[in-house]
């Protein structure tokens, strides 16, 4: 995206890629309609990436893309819906859901429900499958998985803000109770 859709002179993001059909101008598509725009959506994405990865390259161009449309959003801020949520995200704080699933299918797909059937856009959920391994783990992610193991066979949620984590919540039950804090 960045390689293909970035203007490096300008920042932002354009509609076409450097490779596409020659057209008469590169449009930047900033407006939030039905569908989100593309700037919002590469702001949005980046930052949320950047966070879970470890980026701050990544981070920093969504901020650039941010700023650089915060005019049209202070002006228009209903066609800027997906932009705010962006702005919202890199303002913080982040919650970040750690769940470790649990050996019954059933359990682990009411939790997934559960946790991903609200609105929460300042949420980072990352689940991990019983089976496994840290060494399975990919690099990037292992610092999200180190030190949280499922509890009692049953899908086990950890609710961290910057890494640093509570007790986890263990069971359907445990994890409602504490989202409905």
């Amino acid at each position: 995206m960045i390689r293909r859709f970035h203007d490096s002179a300008d920042g932002g993001f354009f509609y076409t890629s450097h490779d596409h059909e020659s057209v008469i101008a590169r449009q930047k598509d900033i407006q939030d309609n039905a569908t989100p725009s593309g700037n919002s959506m590469a702001a949005w994405a980046l930052l949320r990436l950047g966070y879970l990865l470890g980026r701050a390259d990544w981070e920093d161009l969504a901020r650039d893309t941010l700023e650089r449309m915060s005019q049209f959003a202070s002006q228009y801020p209903s066609a800027a819906g997906q932009m705010l949520l962006a702005v919202d995200f890199q303002l913080g704080p982040v919650q970040e859901i750690v769940l470790v699933e649990g050996e019954n299918a059933d359990d682990n797909r009411a939790v997934r429900k559960l946790l991903l059937d609200r609105f929460a856009p300042n949420t980072l959920l990352l689940i991990r499958p019983s089976h496994l391994t840290d060494e399975s783990l990919p690099d990037s992610l292992k610092k999200w998985f180190q030190g949280k193991s499922g509890r009692n066979n049953q899908p086990t949620a950890y609710f961290c803000q910057r890494g640093s984590c509570g007790l986890p919540a263990v069971g359907l039950q445990a994890i409602q109770t504490r989202l409905a804090q």
